[in-house]
């Protein structure tokens, strides 16, 4: 797994340590780097039209609202609703 860029950890860590932040479970921090790492692969490697990699982030982003809000069932549900694992497995193959 690639490191993260200095822009991502930048966002992850405002997104995830401003001043409103708030407890979130371990299922949903996992998923959410997760998503996060490979929305920056993705990204980084061109393979998928920016507006994927954009609908991509903001549903990351609604996901991560809804574990902040204790609904980790749900959350979850929307992190797995985001699908780019297969642009990553074509990102790779090249």
């Amino acid at each position: 797994m690639r490191k993260l860029g200095g822009f991502s950890i930048i966002a992850l860590l405002i997104g995830l340590t401003g001043a409103s932040a708030q407890t979130i479970s371990r299922e949903c921090a996992q998923r959410d780097l997760a998503l996060v790492v490979l929305i920056e692969e993705l990204g980084e490697a061109g393979v998928v039209p920016a507006d994927k990699i954009a609908a991509a982030y903001s549903a990351m982003l609604e996901a991560r609202e809804v574990c902040r809000s204790g609904r980790d069932a749900q959350a979850l549900r929307m992190y797995e609703g985001v699908s780019l694992e297969s642009q990553l497995a074509t990102a790779t193959a090249k």
